[in-house]
């Protein structure tokens, strides 16, 4: 297995332990970000880089599932699942600079991507059927109304095994 190791950030934007801490009481995992490689984990794809990258998605059914998902800051998500590819993503409003996200990694905003005004997409888990859909979300409209609800989401994909640990920072 080949281990993906990130490189140091410069010292004028790495954030501390305490820093971090500070930001999340509840997550003890620091995810360190450099900035070129702060797209891949900070910000998905615009919609159309994202369905252009597998002809699948345009022509697949697609299952909404809820557009006012909200993280700890208040950023909304839009949840949906395609069926021919089994992939469960997020469509995420503009963060603020700095943040954690529901999936226990650190987000900062460095370099070009450091505006972002578009909605972004990224795929946070795989799921095989629409029944397994069911069975993995079971709840989630309720879920969907509560504080900090996409913690919820992150919290139930990683618990039924279908996260991509890839977006989401690795174990927990």
């Amino acid at each position: 297995m080949v281990e993906r190791r990130i490189p140091p950030m410069p010292p004028t934007q790495r954030l501390d332990q305490r820093a971090c801490r500070q930001i999340s009481k509840t997550r003890a995992k620091l995810l360190w970000i450099s900035s070129n490689i702060a797209a891949h984990y900070s910000f998905g794809v615009d919609i159309e880089q994202f369905y252009d990258a597998d002809e699948r998605r345009r022509q697949s059914a697609e299952v909404e599932l809820g557009t006012e998902w909200r993280d700890a800051q208040g950023v909304r998500y839009e949840l949906n699942w395609i069926e021919d590819t089994g992939e469960l993503y997020v469509m995420m409003e503009p963060p603020p600079p700095e943040w954690e996200g529901p999936f226990g990694d650190i987000h900062v905003q460095t370099g070009d991507r450091a505006h972002v005004d578009a909605m972004t997409v990224s795929v946070i888990a795989q799921v095989e059927s629409h029944e397994r859909l069911e069975q993995v979300l079971d709840g989630w409209q309720a879920a969907m109304e509560g504080e900090d609800s996409v913690n919820w989401l992150a919290d139930r994909l990683k618990a039924e095994g279908v996260a991509d640990l890839s977006w989401a920072g690795g174990p927990s």
